[in-house]
């Protein structure tokens, strides 16, 4: 499943594709339902192939590289105006988690001239083509899950799953994870979107330089964060990692990639703008290379560009005043 870390596409003979029709999300793994119940229910209220569809797409790829290898956002924008015009009626997109981030990219994409490397669809075409957009727990401003994956290879999901855990460290290890995901361009998408102005509000940081405090934490706090050193190991509370499980996957003696190191270790507590302004210059190892590093940008005072498309503090919706947008996202549920 891991892509090529230096163009972001597939490795040399392998080819892995999305899946096609109704099939390729409507369930997981067989058991798990993702999109049937929805499917079933608009089947029962008349909708069948001709008035509704399935737009899968490959969710290990940068939203750049879709269209560069699949052409993705151009036979998705082919597809909505054959349905408008078959059926004389404005479409209804439903996306998703990520798939939010990448309707919004797609609306930026297609109402950019092809100039500029759009879809030439012109600044009317959201309005004229969707009637409504529905976000489904949409990670609008990313998700800071992503950064640890993308550092250390470990997240929540990975961490509180309990006795499993210890299975998934077997045969999966953070640094074969962290080495898999950090060639998805996807992850990248998904980093904490806004900078500072929004993530570091109410996060309780203690600021650079400062000492930590000296509470202690509850009695059913395990500690399962990966500290970078100067060393290139990880080390855990109580506890330091083989060499066979450290983060030294590339040529130590790289000066780019030790001297982002050793900045972002000299430091008690990282903003969101440290992490990821330190994730592009170290790269998961393979530094300014890394394709999925060059192709997003995170800097909040850059110049808007098709870096920038994929966030949505960045870059504004569509002129689209007939649109109507729903977002849905649970409730008293622990974040």
């Amino acid at each position: 499943l891991a892509l090529d870390h230096l163009t972001g596409k597939d490795p040399e003979n392998i080819r892995v594709r999305a899946g096609t029709g109704f099939e390729a999300a409507d369930y997981f793994a067989a058991n798990y339902w993702v999109w049937s119940k929805l499917l079933e229910n608009l089947a029962d209220i008349g909708y069948d192939g001709n008035y509704m569809s399935m737009e899968a797409y490959d969710w290990r790829l940068s939203f750049p590289m879709l269209e560069e290898r699949d052409g993705y956002l151009t036979r998705l924008k082919y597809r909505i105006e054959s349905m408008v015009k078959f059926s004389g009626e404005k479409v209804v997109l439903t996306s998703h988690s990520m798939g939010c981030s990448l309707v919004h990219y797609f609306f930026v994409w297609v109402t950019t001239s092809e100039r500029k490397g759009g879809g030439g669809g012109g600044k009317n075409w959201v309005d004229k083509h969707i009637h409504a957009y529905i976000n489904i727990a949409g990670a609008q401003l990313g998700a800071a899950k992503s950064a640890s994956s993308l550092l250390s290879g470990e997240m929540s999901d990975t961490v509180f799953v309990g006795p499993a855990g210890n299975i998934v460290e077997q045969f999966l290890g953070r640094k074969v994870r962290k080495d898999l995901w950090i060639s998805w361009g996807s992850l990248w998408t998904l980093l904490p979107k806004g900078g500072a102005a929004i993530w570091d509000i109410g996060a309780d940081l203690i600021k650079s330089g400062h000492p930590q405090s000296e509470e202690e934490p509850g009695d059913d706090y395990e500690s399962h964060m990966i500290v970078l050193t100067d060393d290139d190991e990880v080390e855990e509370e109580e506890e330091v990692e083989s060499d066979e499980d450290s983060l030294e996957s590339f040529p130590s003696k790289n000066p780019i990639i030790r001297r982002a190191i050793e900045e972002f270790s000299s430091r008690a507590n990282q903003t969101v703008d440290d992490i990821t302004s330190f994730l592009r210059r170290w790269g998961g190892g393979w530094g300014p290379d890394l394709a999925s590093a060059k192709w997003h940008s995170f800097d909040t005072k850059e110049k808007p560009s098709r870096a920038t498309w994929h966030d949505m503090s960045r870059t504004p919706l569509p002129k689209a005043p007939n649109m109507k947008i729903y977002c849905l996202y649970g409730h008293g549920l622990d974040t």
